[in-house]
């Protein structure tokens, strides 16, 4: 187990192992797996396992975090085509300030 990610370092629950085996194997949607990794970066849940493993399978679920945070990503119902609007707003809006000021 500890080869695929998991911490077997302190005693655990088999439910969270379960839980974590669960994102391994099955197909889910990009909303599906958006929201699985804002409720475990949000909850600082000790069992990183299932967010190294978005974060290296699915790099941009980290750019959509660290870019929006999850309460937005969240108001924004997970969905893809939201988040990715989203940013262009934000960059948008950033560019039409940076021309003003200069």
């Amino acid at each position: 187990m500890e080869q695929n990610g998991f911490d077997v370092s302190a005693r655990q629950y088999y439910v969270e192992y379960e839980k974590q085996l669960e994102h391994f194997i099955k197909k889910e949607t990009f909303a599906e797996r958006m929201e699985s990794y804002c409720m475990n970066k949000d909850s600082g849940n000790p069992f990183e396992a299932i967010t190294v493993f978005l974060e290296k399978k699915y790099p941009e679920l980290k750019l959509f975090y660290d870019e929006l945070g999850g309460e937005r990503i969240k108001a924004l119902g997970y969905k893809e085509c939201n988040l990715k609007n989203e940013i262009a707003l934000k960059n948008m809006n950033a560019r039409l300030r940076n021309e003003f000021i200069l």
